[in-house]
């Protein structure tokens, strides 16, 4: 049976991840340390072991009970809100870095698969550079490895959400509607057909799936591989999109943010999932989840 080690295996990826290599039978170890607090996902039914673990603190634990050789360690852990690392920069290089540094060097692993972004295309946000940064030391110090730059992640596969503070677009719309708030569009300016940024927004559930597949196809050794859809969208299309298959909500437009490229796309077609999932499904599945998680607060 295949060992995996998911860090970050409460968050809104690894959450997903967990659920499916258990389902595939693999043997799975997840850290987290819920850095929202009650906000993460519960996870413990998929998990043969569960440790509550900072990865940038294993160098403190010499007599930790934990596994150290693994098949695969699929690294998901780290400081992900763009805005926020403009406020802290040093928090987001000091978990982003220290954090993969420490794992490559303490725990063993035939294949090290590293969860990285789409921002480090432009590299406008210190989160950015964190990423890019910790890309550079898993192909300096990973025996083995795969580097996967995940593009505007949305959707739910029902049971699992996303967690911490709001700042996704598509799950913003679906807050507007189901606390009556209003969504802000960042630039109109931008040099793109309706003056709005364009990104690729690409399923958490085939991400997910994705992920699990590079645990069987085995290490790539590449300086990175796409996992985004080809097919991208403006923020006026995200905003229609949500409102086909929901309620209307309010729009205001506003000045364009600081570290917002006009366009984020995957910069060919060789990525390694397939998409199975519309932007009308993605907008759903995130209205929903977050209306079932709002009711779940209320009990």
């Amino acid at each position: 049976m295949n060992r995996v080690l998911v860090t970050g295996c409460n968050g809104y990826i690894g959450s997903h991840v967990v659920k499916l290599l258990k389902e595939d039978g693999y043997h799975v170890e997840g850290w987290d340390i819920n850095v929202y607090n009650e906000d993460h996902n519960d996870v413990t039914h998929f998990l043969d072991k569960f440790y509550y673990q900072d990865i940038t603190q294993l160098h403190l634990n010499t007599g930790l009970p934990i596994s150290t050789g693994f098949d695969t360690i699929i690294h998901l852990a780290g400081r992900p809100i763009v805005p926020r690392s403009f406020s802290e920069p040093f928090s987001y290089y000091q978990n982003n870095l220290s954090g993969t540094h420490s794992l490559l060097h303490f725990i063993d692993t035939n294949h090290f698969i590293y969860g990285s972004s789409s921002s480090c295309f432009e590299n406008l946000s210190p989160y950015a550079r964190s990423k890019s940064a910790g890309e550079d030391i898993v192909r300096e110090l990973a025996v083995n490895y795969t580097i996967l730059r995940f593009f505007n992640v949305s959707g739910s596969d029902g049971q699992h959400h996303m967690i911490g503070p709001c700042t996704r677009l598509i799950r913003s719309c679906a807050q507007a509607i189901l606390e009556d708030k209003h969504v802000k569009i960042f630039g109109t300016d931008y040099p793109t057909p309706d003056g709005t940024a364009v990104r690729s927004y690409t399923s958490v559930n085939d991400i997910a799936n994705g992920i699990v597949e590079s645990t069987v196809t085995g290490p790539r050794n590449t300086n990175y591989e796409n996992f985004g859809n080809p097919k991208c969208y403006s923020v006026r299309e995200v905003i229609n999109a949500m409102k086909s298959v929901t309620d209307e909500f309010k729009v205001i437009e506003a000045p364009r943010r600081i570290g917002d490229p006009a366009e984020t796309r995957p910069p060919d077609s060789s990525n390694l999932i397939t998409h199975t999932q519309t932007l009308e499904d993605m907008c759903l599945e995130t209205f929903l989840s977050e209306m079932n998680k709002k009711s779940d607060t209320r009990v």
